[in-house]
């Protein structure tokens, strides 16, 4: 197998999960900027708190990230869907080196790790938003009007060639919001036979949130702007129809439609 035909080396967002982990692991607040009622970001207290609570996300003050490195909290603002994978593992990574003892705690867990962050540097309303934003980091405020049902959705897939005497195990496929199997063996050639493995795939719970302007952010007598929103794991049943948020994450251009609620 050619090394290359399916590990694509990202080098500037690995460059981005190198200095992260060295931000969950090195930080200190900047005693000048920080709030005195501002408590100490103790990112090992807020793993054993995961492990509590079962949760699969840390939540990180933005404002942290350009205390530490302005070029850090640019790429994560401009580039948030490139790098998201890269930083979930600088985490993963950071919980190995800290709970090598602690293996029950490893072993209970779920395959993926997630990276959460608030108190970015700008709020915009719904209306504001161009095909500029697509991919970046962004803070939008709203009302939710509709949320769907939790449902288990297929995040990165396991597949094994059913081709006789083959068996090829492809693992690490990314799903995009719909199932898609490797385009080709590169052991066979098959471009037909494939099985997915449940066992070694990963699912995570998501829930679709619509949400619409709120009225004093409307600028002009004109219907509402409405976005459809997802959210995963523990963001997942924690908001209700007339709840005003604010909702961190990046905008996705989606080549076809979404189902609908």
């Amino acid at each position: 197998m050619d090394p290359g035909l399916f590990n694509f080396r990202d080098e500037l967002a690995e460059e981005v999960g190198r200095v992260f982990f060295h931000f969950l692991n090195d930080f200190t607040p900047n005693k000048i900027f920080s709030s005195k009622l501002e408590k100490y970001p103790d990112f090992i207290e807020q793993v054993n708190l995961m492990n509590q609570t079962f949760s699969s996300t840390i939540f990180i003050n933005f404002e942290h990230i350009i205390q530490f490195s302005d070029e850090l909290s640019d790429i994560i603002e401009e580039q948030h869907q490139r790098i998201e994978h890269y930083i979930s593992e600088a985490l993963d990574e950071f919980i190995k080196k800290n709970f090598r003892q602690k293996k029950i705690f490893l072993k209970k867990k779920s395959k993926k790790y997630w990276v959460g962050f608030y108190n970015l540097p700008f709020i915009t309303s719904l209306s504001s938003h161009t095909s500029k934003n697509i991919n970046k980091l962004i803070c939008i405020s709203g009302m939710v009007t509709r949320i769907s049902e939790p449902y288990p959705q297929l995040i990165y897939g396991s597949f094994v060639c059913e081709n006789f005497d083959c068996k090829f195990q492809i693992d690490y496929v990314e799903q995009f919001f719909e199932y898609k199997e490797p385009k080709i063996c590169p052991k066979c050639h098959n471009i037909n036979t494939w099985t997915l493995l449940f066992e070694n795939s990963l699912f995570v719970h998501f829930q679709k949130i619509r949400i619409q302007e709120i009225n004093n952010e409307i600028s002009s007598p004109i219907i509402p702007q409405t976005f459809d929103l997802i959210v995963k794991e523990d963001l997942v049943d924690i908001v209700k129809p007339g709840d005003k948020c604010f909702f961190n994450g990046f905008l996705i251009a989606y080549p076809g439609k979404i189902k609908n609620f």
